[in-house]
């Protein structure tokens, strides 16, 4: 119900954001379930932030009119600073790849790109599927789980784990990483991350809507 969606120069004044980032402290994901670390949510750091920044998302679909009605439009959702290292000297191995998946349990989600001067190819690929279908499968996601744990794993064993999952997708279209540029997907959108880089870490703000309260989705206002 949300179309892919990618908007240029999001925050007016984008260097604050960075500056309140790198301020920040950082924890891994519970359960190795995504690279990286993230900060607490934004609605327990700063909620007027939490606000100004969930409405700036929805405002890409909704106009200003539609945040003043009695029935006004409300929702939850989950937004922290998310920040990844490198995770191998080459910027193209498979190990410094995402993995093909989709956020099923949320209305939508995205990101914002906050690296000032980002390296090539680390922005986010959507994908479809090669056949119509897929499975998860399990020994695949043990891998991916384990990648993330920072564990050893030896390259051919990595290898196969990667393509039982990612094969099973293509490409369709690549979002650069560019300053202060958001991109949003609903929850059936697969997508990957293209490499996480080589000489910095990738910053960005990961949010994840939840719930959308007091009028219809974009592709159901017609």
């Amino acid at each position: 119900m949300f179309p892919t969606t990618i908007q240029d120069n999001f925050f007016e004044r984008p260097d604050e954001i960075v500056r309140l980032a790198d301020s920040l402290p950082y924890q891994p994901a519970p359960e190795n379930t995504y690279p990286g670390k993230r900060t607490a949510a934004f609605s327990e750091i700063d909620p007027v932030l939490d606000r100004y920044i969930g409405q700036r998302i929805l405002r890409s679909w909704f106009h200003d009119g539609e945040f003043k009605k009695e029935t006004s439009l409300n929702w939850i959702a989950d937004i922290r600073f998310q920040i990844c290292h490198p995770m191998h000297d080459d910027q193209y191995h498979l190990k410094n790849r995402g993995w093909a998946h989709y956020d099923s349990s949320i209305k939508f989600g995205g990101i914002i790109y906050l690296n000032p001067n980002p390296e090539p190819d680390t922005g986010t690929s959507i994908l479809q599927m090669k056949k119509g279908y897929f499975w998860n499968n399990a020994e695949g996601i043990k891998v991916e789980r384990a990648h993330y744990n920072g564990e050893d794993i030896p390259d051919d064993v990595f290898e196969k784990g990667w393509r039982s999952i990612n094969d099973e997708w293509e490409e369709t279209l690549t979002v650069q990483n560019r300053y202060n540029r958001m991109m949003c997907f609903n929850n059936q959108q697969a997508h990957r991350v293209n490499t996480f880089g080589h000489k910095q870490n990738r910053l960005t703000i990961a949010f994840f809507f939840h719930q959308l309260r007091g009028i219809n989705p974009p592709y159901m206002r017609f």
